[in-house]
């Protein structure tokens, strides 16, 4: 049988018979006139090639065929309603969607916790999962499992969409009683002090920091590489290591783990955070709300802008 000769508007009518067994109460049921209920019902008789309906008395009686169908006729009317029904506007105080981000360690570090709060405050019933994500790219949002990344912009974007959230700039720390810095880092005890290196990917072995030394005419000793923004800090905190890392995770840190602030001796470069998504989830009202809650956590954080570029430090 092919579909696409049937009158799907008869499965309707042909539901509504079922229900009321009556072409009148069906007639009134579908807003059709009683003959062309009538007429529908001669159709779908031809169709099926079975009476359907047989009348007892003054009621309409289904036949066994008629009986084992009707579950699947009002099934298949459901399915359709739900197919074609305008869904409820999206309201942060009762959702209770599930918002999945991709990012790196030193992205949700540093928004996640504003974020988090945001959310709590304001769609509590609202549930975050955060996935580990070094890389972005279009197989990242390929089967929905991320809805949205945190990571420098795409110099590529190759169908994707992006929005600056921060600018981000480089500092170093120290132990707080590190006995050869003092409130200044000169640029000769830079590049003589053993360094801890973030290494994102977990396979670099230099940092913008090389880069940079490198056209000086300067290298530097990488003692530890390590791929994590937040254990970086925690050996630093142990040994007379330097390490360059980005400010605001400088400010959260420091405090707890009695570290000391200081300025780069060289220019380094900063680098932007983004939030990149599929641009199918463009108009999509829940995914509106997640960009604008992650816009209000950016806001969160203060500190001076720099420049795009991200990498290993």
């Amino acid at each position: 049988m092919n579909l696409s000769s049937i009158d799907l508007n008869l499965l309707v009518v042909l539901d509504a018979l079922l229900t009321t067994r009556s072409t009148t109460r069906a007639a009134k049921k579908v807003a059709l006139s009683q003959p062309a209920t009538s007429h529908a019902l001669g159709r779908l008789r031809e169709l099926f090639s079975d009476p359907l309906l047989v009348r007892d008395g003054r009621a309409l009686v289904p036949t066994p065929f008629a009986e084992a169908l009707a579950p699947r006729v009002t099934a298949a009317i459901r399915a359709i309603e739900e197919v074609v029904e305008v869904p409820a506007p999206f309201d942060a105080r009762t959702t209770t969607r599930l918002f999945v981000i991709g990012g790196g360690d030193y992205a949700t570090a540093v928004l996640m916790p504003p974020l988090a709060k945001h959310l709590a405050e304001v769609a509590p019933q609202s549930e975050l999962f955060v996935k580990s994500v070094s890389v972005v790219g279009p197989a990242d949002f390929a089967d929905g499992s991320v809805e949205l990344a945190l990571a420098p912009p795409l110099t590529n974007p190759r169908g994707l969409a992006s929005e600056p959230l921060f600018d981000e700039e480089f500092v170093c720390a120290v132990r707080h009683d590190h006995p050869s810095v003092g409130r200044r880092l000169t640029l000769e005890r830079f590049v003589e002090l053993g360094h801890v290196l973030i290494t994102p990917r977990g396979d670099d072995r230099e940092g913008i920091v090389d880069t940079v030394l490198r056209s000086r005419g300067l290298s530097r000793r990488v003692a530890v590489a390590i791929p994590h923004f937040l254990v970086a800090p925690e050996v630093v905190a142990r040994t007379d290591y330097v390490l360059t890392l980005p400010r605001r995770l400088a400010r959260h840190l420091s405090p707890r783990l009695g570290l000391r602030v200081v300025a780069p001796p060289i220019e380094i470069p900063g680098f932007t955070i983004a939030m990149i998504w599929h641009p199918r989830s463009e108009e999509d009202a829940g995914h509106r709300f997640l960009r604008d809650s992650l816009r209000k956590a950016a806001r969160r954080q203060t500190t001076p802008p720099t420049r795009p570029s991200a990498s290993s430090t």
